[in-house]
């Protein structure tokens, strides 16, 4: 009965024409699997290896290389804080994770005694035991990793590896890029593959679209980063065992190198090293920090102008709309239906006097089609992947039979570039890319292509299990590139499903087709601090859930924790109930209309957040043992995050909540929508009402707002001098790469004074009309702006530009 029912689901959703050809492709690539795997197999039987007893060491520029009698191992510190572990034998990857290479020379001294070696710089002691095992102390001495001896298996010139990384009572494990599982990944194993896990997934359902090989680790007596650059299968068990019954962290490599770069220090600091390494995002436009809306079923032009009109009509802002497959013709990628949109450029320059912007969903499975330009030109250069007799690999996207460009191969990426010109022309914004594990769909085993896929890897070449985790991450490469070539004056915009390492220098991401359901929602919450944990600092999910219905009261309370997301995005699929922000009525849409309102107003300090971003690699939305890695009640907390430093949301995950407890970081806390003040560290209960979710700022911050042109700076007092951070406020034009400024609000508070001092740099125009100050939740008895005695208007200070605000208290 399950089958017959999978089998009407299968139907309903793809259509009877397409289950032929997904039955075939199934059986046909469980066979290729088999044949290819079974020499893998094989492999696996031989039996594990060690690198034997350690014979010497010797110093290197920035480290030493180590021979033992199976194996070598070569350490090499980067920085004081950084190092980069390699063993051999293996094969060295090619670099598509790394963008910088160049590192300066540091201080690193070597030592031995009674057989063990002695590895330091300023920040880091490695001890190097006789049989391969590495124990990782800070300067001080305080143990913060301790890895046994690895184990060989397979192939003798690039064998798999396993790695067993001994783990500490409290120590908690964070990120493995994106995934569906708690925030602490302690007792939980994932795999490293990248996997379109059919349709609607929920809670705990392993792998999902972009794992990634990095994780955080926080304990006592300290924290650190460790990724791992291999894009082969693998395995992240975090529920091991030792001979000795510690508990360990087991990591089996199927192929590739045993290559990972340890980064210790503050979280913050251990993120700002990664993203040195991998890359860093460039500030997006502006209008992609606004509401976007979606929907796959919106079939025609007529209808985009229709919903366009909806949003003005109801008074709700929109930055972008995003065309799913309906808009292609015959769901061929890069193409547009002319008879459903006969003029694609007049729709996108109409919205765009509208302030809305039009994103092109885009797929890299390419129709099978003799009369079909993409096709003809990728067969008659060579661009599609073969196996290894040189035959198409085929696979069945939403358009059928289809193959797929080898976008590890650096003509490929240069072609698919040239293809995104046409929608381009036609003043397509940015671009989505979706079904890029890349997936394939199939009636059984993971929706992907076969295991006998060659890719070119840029010269090195390999097979499937090497590439199919770049995928994703080359694809949204040249997407890249194709935007910054045809448009220089302007920043590129992609949304990607998938992609590796690095992914955050092309793309921001999504958590793809979550099901609707109030599980989900809270899941999304760990989803996307992992990520931002893993480097990767803009993602958001599909508001409601993709797949399935949900309540009003789900999806707006899934709307109001979206406010505060990076990504924020209304999408839904075509067998779902429609999902248009006003949709479920009143009071709902004119709750919705108030947090879109708060969203734009917020957007300064988004936009500022997003220069930050671009400087450092910080994450948008950041775990709340961010600002005290001392109070170990934080460092499991999943069911509220912190929008920057001075921020908290605590989201309502469940119906009909009237009251929300909440767990503070040390400081007082003032609640955004009535002024209450709660002292942490330690557990409040709020009243909530379905108008909104708890809303609170850190004491010592200085938001910013903008409203009908001016900037409103709302000031939440300091308790002590100490305790203030500063607000750097980022200006442009919002988009393009032209002037900017910089003003730097410091607050200092002592003697019952409040101080405000601003500090400018930069030639753009300050682009508020007035600056309007409120101090919250207390009321001055004198007020001076540079000197001049002012009062209160409303509860606000008004005034233009200034450099020291002082108010007595």
């Amino acid at each position: 009965m399950r089958l017959l029912h999978n089998f009407y689901g299968w139907v309903r959703f793809f259509g009877i024409q397409q289950v032929p050809r997904i039955i075939w492709y199934s059986l046909s690539k469980a066979w290729h699997n088999l044949r290819f795997n079974y020499g893998s197999l094989r492999q696996k039987r031989i039996p594990h290896k060690y690198p034997g007893n350690l014979i010497g060491a010797e110093a290197t520029l920035n480290g030493a290389r180590c021979r033992f009698e199976n194996a070598a191992l070569y350490i090499d510190f980067l920085t004081a804080d950084m190092v980069r572990i390699y063993w051999e034998p293996g094969q060295i990857p090619y670099p598509y994770a790394i963008e910088k290479n160049e590192w300066f020379k540091i201080h690193v001294s070597l030592s031995e005694s009674e057989g063990e070696w002695l590895i330091s710089s300023s920040a880091i002691k490695i001890q190097l035991g006789s049989d391969g095992s590495l124990w990782f102390d800070n300067s001080t001495g305080l143990s913060l990793r301790q890895e046994e001896t690895p184990e060989m298996f397979g192939e003798p010139n690039n064998p798999g590896w396993i790695s067993h990384v001994r783990l500490r009572p409290e120590e908690c494990l964070y990120g493995l890029g994106e995934q569906a599982g708690p925030l602490n990944l302690r007792g939980t194993s994932h795999r490293i593959w990248n996997t379109d896990p059919r349709g609607g997934y929920g809670p705990g359902v392993d792998p999902i679209y972009m794992p990634l090989p990095v994780y955080m680790s926080l304990h006592e007596e300290g924290s650190y980063l460790v990724f791992y650059e291999n894009s082969f299968p693998a395995i992240f068990d975090f529920t091991g065992e030792s001979e000795d019954h510690a508990e360990t962290c087991n990591i089996t490599f199927e192929g590739g190198s045993f290559r990972y770069f340890f980064i210790s220090s503050h979280p913050a600091d251990t993120l700002r090293l990664f993203t040195q390494l991998t890359g860093r995002p460039i500030l997006p436009p502006k209008w992609s920090l606004g509401y976007h809306h979606s929907r796959w079923g919106y079939r025609t032009e007529k209808e985009i102008r229709s919903l366009a009109a909806g949003f003005a009509s109801h008074s709700l802002p929109v930055s972008a709309f995003h065309l799913d497959i309906d808009h292609m013709k015959g769901f061929r990628t890069l193409t547009v239906d002319e008879n459903r949109f006969p003029d694609l450029a007049g729709l996108a320059n109409e919205l765009d006097l509208q302030g809305i912007k039009l994103v092109s969903i885009v797929n890299p499975g390419v129709k099978i089609d003799s009369e079909y330009p993409v096709y003809q030109e990728g067969l008659r250069d060579n661009r599609f992947l073969t196996d290894r007799q040189g035959k198409l690999v085929k696979g069945v996207v939403w358009a059928g039979w289809s193959v797929f460009p080898d976008f590890t191969d650096s003509k490929t990426r240069k072609w698919w570039k040239d293809q995104y010109q046409n929608l381009i022309r036609s003043n397509i914004a940015g671009f989505w890319h979706d079904m890029n594990e890349p997936t394939s769909f199939s009636l059984f085993s993971n929706m992907d292509l076969p295991s006998n896929a060659t890719y070119k890897l840029d010269g090195s070449s390999g097979d499937h299990r090497q590439a199919h985790n770049l995928y994703g991450l080359l694809m949204n490469r040249s997407g890249f590139d194709a935007l910054i070539e045809a448009r220089p004056s302007r920043r590129p915009w992609l949304l990607s499903r998938s992609g590796w390492v690095s992914q955050q220098r092309y793309a921001w991401n999504w958590t793809g087709d979550v099901e609707s359901s109030w599980g989900s929602l809270r899941m999304t919450i760990a989803t996307v601090l992992g990520m931002g944990l893993s480097g990767i600092p803009y993602c958001g999910s599909d508001i409601g859930g993709f797949s399935g219905n949900p309540s009003a009261e789900l999806f707006l309370r899934w709307f109001q924790m979206a406010t505060f997301l990076p990504f924020f995005r209304t999408h839904s699929a075509i067998t779902a109930a429609r999902r248009e922000p006003w949709i479920f009525g009143e009071p709902y849409t004119g709750i919705i209309r108030n947090h879109l309102k708060f969203r734009y107003q917020l957007m300064p300090y988004l936009y500022s957040m997003a220069w930050q971003t671009a400087q450092t690699g910080l994450p948008f939305i950041r775990p709340l043992f961010w600002l005290d890695l001392q109070d170990q009640n934080l460092w499991e907390i999943e069911d509220s995050f912190l929008l920057g430093n001075h921020l908290l949301i605590a989201p309502i995950l469940k119906p009909n909540e009237t009251r929300r407890k909440i767990y503070l970081p040390k400081g007082k806390w003032t609640s955004w929508w009535d002024e209450n003040q709660y002292q942490g560290p330690g557990t409040v209960e709020l009243e909530v009402t379905i108008n909104n979710i708890p809303l609170l700022v850190k004491s010592g911050s200085l938001i910013p707002l903008e409203d009908s042109g001016n900037l409103y700076l709302h000031v939440f007092p300091p308790e002590s001098d100490d305790q203030s951070s500063p607000l750097i406020l980022y200006n442009d034009s919002g988009d393009g790469f032209g002037d900017s400024r910089l003003d730097r609000f410091q607050i200092e508070y002592h003697s019952n004074r409040l101080i405000i001092t601003r500090e400018g740099e930069g030639v753009f125009p300050f682009p508020y009309n007035k600056i309007y100050i409120k101090i919250h939740p207390i009321r001055g008895k004198k007020y001076l702006i540079d000197d001049q005695e002012t009062t209160l208007k409303n509860n606000f200070l008004e005034t233009n530009l200034f450099d020291r605000i002082e108010i007595e208290f």
